[in-house]
């Protein structure tokens, strides 16, 4: 084994780029437990965590917000897949409950959870299907599983897809 000098620092970083590949920030990153990041319509970076918790910063990697999804995503073991569109984020808890947040600055009355999925094992994949207007409550999530069909689920619904 050869070992090689590293350049550059080895703790973690947030870094945001141009799309021309050029740095634009970076600042240290001390959370840990993340499970998806993604850019909201006000372009504000959107990072889900495995505890429910959201953290959003500015494209200069400077905090911004700063919520709890739902205290029950914790109780149910925390969250182990989530999916970001650009006005809020779906997450999926051990227990598999589906929880929407229908923001990406606070909770509470965003916040919903979902009809029970009635999957035997942890679904693949989630993706949020586009929304009719940014403003909307209607969300639908497509879930992957490993059973058999994609679900469709709602608030209100679950069904094959």
């Amino acid at each position: 084994h050869v070992f090689q000098p590293v350049r550059g620092s080895l703790k973690p970083e947030l870094q945001t780029w141009s799309s021309a590949g050029r740095l634009i920030k970076s600042t240290p990153w001390v959370h840990t437990g993340l499970l998806t990041m993604g850019w909201s319509a006000q372009e504000t970076l959107i990072c889900v965590f495995e505890s429910g918790l959201v953290r959003t910063f500015t494209v200069m990697c400077e905090p911004l917000h700063v919520f709890t999804v739902d205290e029950r995503i914790k109780a149910e073991g925390g969250a182990i897949l989530a999916s970001v569109w650009p006005t809020g984020v779906a997450l999926l808890t051990r227990r598999l409950s589906l929880f929407v947040n229908t923001s990406v600055v606070r909770s509470g009355d965003a916040c919903f959870r979902c009809a029970d999925l009635k999957v035997p094992s942890a679904p693949l994949c989630l993706c949020v299907l586009p929304l009719p207007s940014q403003d909307s409550a209607d969300v639908q999530v497509v879930v992957g599983t490993a059973e058999g069909p994609a679900l469709l689920v709602s608030r209100h619904e679950v069904r094959d897809f």
